[in-house]
């Protein structure tokens, strides 16, 4: 099953901004100021954070399915 935009609002809350397919937060567990460093991308179903390869995995870790 592939990971959807909906289950990772549900755990993150709305994104701070899009650009096409990709989704951008503040990621919870870094924090960081340009509030842009966890991205998801729609169409490929892949959580990323560029401060830290760690932490997406255990932010999915929080949605539904996991």
């Amino acid at each position: 099953m592939q990971l959807t935009l909906e289950q990772i609002i549900e755990v993150l809350g709305e994104p701070e901004k899009q650009s096409s397919d990709e989704y951008f937060w503040q990621c919870p567990m870094c924090k960081d100021s340009g509030r842009d460093n966890l991205k998801f991308n729609s169409a490929k179903g892949v959580l990323w954070c560029f401060a830290d390869d760690s932490h997406a995995p255990m932010i999915l870790k929080k949605t539904k399915g996991n």
